[in-house]
């Protein structure tokens, strides 16, 4: 499976989530780390995150905030914002009176 995605990622995050992760120490050790070094080996934008959305108190609450925290990553990987300064130059705008009007 983790081939078939890597073939046509394009640069796309992937976040591996441990979503019973309170039951995560039950699989073997072997196994787990298997899992974890491969699936950094095939892909260079990858996170993990450990989630449980066990709960004694209310666990529709942590579902919740559980989701969000895999949202909020992948959002923030995606939507990087480049605070490069983007600068026209063109001659024929100098006399151009809508590019050049300054509201003053």
């Amino acid at each position: 499976m983790a081939q078939m995605l890597k073939h046509d990622l394009r640069n796309r995050p992937v976040i591996a989530v441990w979503s019973k992760s309170d039951k995560k120490e039950e699989v073997h050790p072997v196994i787990r780390e298997k899992l974890q070094v491969e699936l950094k080996e095939l892909f260079e934008n990858y996170k993990e995150i450990d989630i449980s959305n066990f709960s004694s108190d209310d666990p529709d609450v942590l579902v919740h905030k559980n989701n969000i925290t895999v949202i909020d990553w992948l959002l923030n990987s995606v939507f990087t914002v480049s605070k490069s300064e983007i600068l026209i130059e063109n001659d024929s705008t100098v006399n151009d009176i809508f590019l050049n009007y300054k509201n003053t």
